[in-house]
């Protein structure tokens, strides 16, 4: 957890997840801690409208990777992975400044 609080930003942050991830619901601590440095690039940045489609996107992983009492562990990592990556997608398009459209991104198949 600390060297990902430690990592220079969203996407070294993200790729160190990736590479360290553990497969379970441990790694939800690991994903907020990645979504909250990616968010401080791009949320602020967001229109209403685009908030709103961020918002249903999130809704999107939740959908495909469902945590439910019979999910388990590997559910909580899959949703908490997708959460990641649409995060980590919204700040590779705004550090290149103003978000101006629709950051292009589908649900991903997260690896188990």
């Amino acid at each position: 957890m600390e060297d990902i609080e430690a990592a220079p930003g969203c996407l070294a942050a993200h790729k160190l997840h990736q590479a360290c991830a553990w497969g379970s619901s441990g790694d939800e601590l690991m994903s907020e801690a990645v979504i909250d440095k990616c968010k401080a690039g791009f949320f602020d940045q967001l229109t209403r409208k685009q908030r709103r489609l961020y918002e249903k996107r999130l809704g999107a992983c939740s959908e495909r990777y469902p945590v439910t009492e019979l999910g388990g562990s590997i559910q909580i990592y899959l949703s908490s992975m997708c959460d990641e990556d649409l995060a980590a997608t919204y700040f590779e398009v705004a550090k290149h400044g103003r978000i101006s459209g629709t950051p292009r991104w589908k649900v991903p198949d997260v690896p188990e």
